[in-house]
């Protein structure tokens, strides 16, 4: 009978310990991917203000960072425009980024009509 008792003390301590670490454990910290914003561009029109960024990323970036990045960006640049365009460049093509399209992504953020 002592030795069920000294068993159940036992599983209940560690089930405590098991609480009291989950309690205290730090929270893992959250990284913000590495990115540079290359360009920023004007292009407002009547009634709406608008900016265009282009960002560069590592070129083998995960897609959960580039749309973190996107949106990082975004909610960044919204307090001063009413649209918000980002593109996303790899980064090899960081030199070439302005004269073309996006290649790892876009996003838009607009309360303009």
């Amino acid at each position: 009978m002592k030795i069920l008792k000294t068993i159940a003390y036992i599983v209940v301590g560690l089930f405590v310990l098991m609480i009291l670490i989950g309690i205290f454990a730090p929270a893992p910290k959250k990284t913000t991917p590495k990115y540079e914003i290359v360009s920023e561009e004007d292009v407002s029109y009547q009634g709406c203000k608008r900016g265009v960024y282009r960002v560069v990323m590592d070129d083998n970036s995960s897609d959960k960072d580039i749309q973190s990045v996107m949106q990082l960006v975004i909610d960044d640049k919204k307090v001063q425009w009413d649209n918000v365009t980002v593109n996303v460049f790899k980064n090899s093509e960081k030199d070439n980024a302005k004269n073309m399209g996006y290649t790892l992504g876009q996003k838009e953020y607009g309360t303009c009509e």
